[in-house]
């Protein structure tokens, strides 16, 4: 995901990671999980495992709907009041929701495969 402000939006967005990646460790998960998926399904017998990677930006679905959609995924392993990061990145969005040069964009990654029986 990429964010463009003057208030370093990168900086944040890696802080907003690092906090989901830390809650999902301590809940037993595995941040990286996803880029596994398709070796773990043919593995288990799974066949024509295919990947795709959709694209999403602000500026093509819109500011609202792109934060409507990816904001409580980015958000939901930010609940640590230590930095606050959810206040910042909420204010951060309603700050630049007017601003045309502010884009934000991220990608879908989609794991699919049909169960050989």
């Amino acid at each position: 995901m990429t964010i463009v402000s003057s208030l370093d939006p990168r900086r944040m967005q890696y802080r907003l990671l690092d906090a989901k990646g830390r809650k999902q460790a301590a809940q037993g998960g595995d941040r990286h999980i996803g880029s596994r998926l398709p070796e773990l399904f043919s593995r288990h017998g799974f066949g024509s495992v295919r990947l795709d990677c959709i694209p999403i930006d602000s500026k093509t679905i819109g500011w609202d709907t792109w934060w409507s959609l990816i904001g409580p995924i980015i958000l939901s392993g930010a609940d640590s009041a230590e930095f606050g990061l959810v206040d910042k990145a909420t204010t951060w969005f309603k700050q630049n929701r007017e601003n045309g040069r502010a884009v934000m964009t991220c990608s879908l990654f989609i794991v699919s495969a049909s169960n050989i029986t």
